[in-house]
């Protein structure tokens, strides 16, 4: 809780200057280059923050350097380190490893997509740190036999640190850094960790461990919290849990991340339990700084040592964009340097050809449209999936294929999307398409399932009332991944009714049926029909909150990646065509139009009539973010 200014006459020498600085969701984004472009890149990546991490020291006596999570895991020289531990020049650490101990980071904790390549590799990959990795709410499974967990890391850390007061003394102060990841975890990578790792709720365990630490000594209680807002009332095992976390644990700092966005920032006004002007998220000082090495978060504290520990008499909380010029810095020029080996190798890896498209492929119009990429890549699937159950009890039952999209646009901005030249196909293009390390699964589902399965996916759209002009139709707050389009069927959303179920997947008391007309092959879809979906790990384990998924057993539990099959599938058949049909449509409405972002690029898709041929969209021209506002015709 941060504390009214000292009294007039009080002692300088029992007040200290304390800066912290954080990253979070570095996504593998090291050196400024985009791997899935294959060109230099501005305003990202961890080098491109080194040279305002080296000024933010120079500027103030007392600083720490902390990571949130999330940084072994979203570029294709994070795979190819976490597959190949030689990638780099061996024995060299992993390179973010390398890389963060050039900058000296004090301690970090884990994000969710640390646990994506399996316990072992993230063990490979932690062994070089030259800093605390502090996770509390992680544990090893009990033995066989015996009912005792151990930690699976440090549960937290308590850095000793001599500062320097406002009178130039130096004091001793002992920082508690509490380490705390969203317990999806154990939702999204089931296979990884079932009976290896136990995930606790991240409130519970701060409010076990806070008194603790404090018994230890602790004067300030730091937690690295690899979590978003979310709601201000907490429930077990949720998600996004910075407000409860702050409001019932007593730390006195937080360092949020996982959801990609920034604070403090306008969004957030107005929420409960967030105060922007003053930095406070829970009523303590909180910093987001956003992902891929976008921002430099600083938490600016000024400190009252008193005989039970520090209080947090004000704090300022800023962030520091990404700088728009390439990094000149020592400190940046010893990060590219120490990763050359690991780069060259990466650049050779996305440069192999895997297979030829006779057409452009783009994703522009992936949640208004058929999409050729999510087409493509539902077809490799589903192939899979076939000659995978041929011997099998499900052979002769139809295989459907559900497929959404990581690339329109949304939180990663207007050139998250999909823009494929006619020509050769890189292992680039691959990797673009499938970005997560998911596995391919199977499920047998019953068409009152399927049902279900599409209403959540309806929840992208706002609902639009018949007659209504340009009103927006995509609700930002529900991510396209979870935008699945099941292939092998045709339907129609009707936008005029309210969604069943909210952009996390809540169930809404009064909402749905959207989906309409569900057919296969033609035929209307009964609710005690029985189909085989071709999915993926993060889908098939409950991932996104899509009803009923999570307790079905998978008739299918491949370890092939899904874009491992895709790279398989386009190898196979050699050259690939652009399909653009439509797998579902929106309910006609007459008189009725919608507003909708995509890339600035799908402008020329519509003036060379790439396009979808189904629907009337209307470019507008481009909005203040840099999107291309355009019109649909409902």
């Amino acid at each position: 809780m941060i504390h009214p200014r000292r009294p007039d006459g009080d002692d300088d020498s029992a007040w200290i200057e304390l800066r912290l600085l954080a990253t979070s969701d570095l996504h593998m984004h090291i050196h400024c280059y985009d791997y899935f472009r294959d060109r230099p890149s501005g305003k990202c990546g961890l080098s491109a923050l080194a040279d305002l991490i080296d000024q933010a020291r120079d500027e103030a006596p007392n600083v720490l350097l902390f990571d949130n999570g999330d940084f072994l895991q979203g570029s294709p020289l994070g795979d190819l380190a976490l597959a190949d531990p030689a990638l780099g020049d061996s024995p060299a650490p992993h390179p973010m490893i390398a890389a963060m101990n050039e900058l000296g980071y004090d301690a970090i904790t884990l994000g969710n997509h640390e646990f994506n390549f399996g316990i072992p590799a993230l063990e490979r990959a932690l062994a070089d740190a030259g800093f605390p990795v502090a996770l509390a709410n992680v544990q090893r499974a009990p033995e066989p036999g015996s009912e005792r967990t151990r930690p699976f890391l440090t549960p937290y850390v308590l850095l000793d640190r001599q500062v320097t007061d406002r009178s130039g003394r130096i004091r001793n102060l002992r920082i508690g850094v509490l380490g705390l990841v969203t317990p999806m975890i154990a939702v999204w990578d089931h296979a990884h960790l079932a009976g290896r790792l136990e995930v606790l709720d991240p409130v519970e365990t701060a409010r076990a461990l806070v008194p603790r630490m404090r018994a230890e000594g602790a004067d300030l209680v730091v937690a690295l919290h690899h979590s978003g807002v979310g709601n201000a009332e907490w429930t077990a095992g949720m998600e996004n849990a910075a407000i409860p976390l702050a409001r019932q644990c007593g730390i006195d700092v937080q360092i949020l991340g996982h959801s990609h966005q920034i604070f403090p920032a306008a969004d957030f006004d107005g929420q409960d339990g967030v105060d922007v002007p003053g930095g406070c998220i829970g009523g303590i000082p909180a910093v987001m700084p956003g992902s891929f090495g976008s921002h430099l978060g600083q938490i600016d504290l000024t400190l009252r040592l008193q005989a039970d520990g520090a209080q947090v008499m004000s704090a300022a909380v800023r962030l520091h964009p990404a700088p728009d010029a390439p990094p000149a810095g020592r400190t940046a020029g010893r990060i590219a340097s120490g990763m050359s080996g690991a780069h060259l190798r990466t650049l050779d890896h996305i440069r192999a050809q895997v297979g030829r498209a006779d057409t452009p492929f783009d994703s522009y119009f992936a949640l208004v449209a058929g999409d050729p990429t999510l087409s493509l890549m539902a077809e490799a699937q589903g192939n899979f999936v076939r000659q995978a159950l041929s011997g099998s009890r499900w052979k002769d039952w139809p295989v459907l294929s559900a497929m959404a999209t990581f690339l329109a646009g949304g939180r990663g901005g207007p050139e998250n999307f999909s823009d494929i030249p006619a020509g050769p196909l890189l292992m680039r293009h691959a990797t673009e398409m499938h970005r997560f390390p998911n596995a391919v699964r199977a499920l047998a589902v019953s068409g009152a399932g399927l049902a279900e399965w599409l209403e959540r996916s309806a929840a992208q759209f706002h609902q639009i009332a018949p007659g209504s002009r340009d009103r927006l139709l995509i609700d930002p707050a529900m991510p396209s991944y979870n935008f699945d389009v099941i292939y092998g069927l045709t339907y129609a959303i009707d936008l005029s009714v309210p969604p069943r179920f909210g952009p996390t997947g809540e169930r809404r008391s009064a909402g749905g049926p959207r989906i309409a007309d569900l057919r296969h092959q033609g035929r209307p879809v009964a609710p005690d029909d029985r189909f085989v979906v071709a999915t993926n790990s993060y889908r098939a384990c409950g991932g996104g909150g899509f009803p009923g998924l999570a307790g079905l057993e998978p008739v299918l539990t491949a370890p092939e990646l899904s874009c491992d099959i895709l790279i398989w599938h386009l190898r196979t058949v050699g050259s690939v065509r652009a399909d653009r049909s439509a797998v579902w449509r929106f309910v006609a409405m007459p008189g009725t139009s919608a507003l909708f972002d995509t890339g600035p690029g799908a402008a020329q898709i519509l003036s060379d009539h790439h396009g979808p041929e189904d629907r009337r969209i209307t470019p507008l021209g481009l909005t203040g973010a840099g999107f291309l506002r355009c019109r649909l015709d409902l």
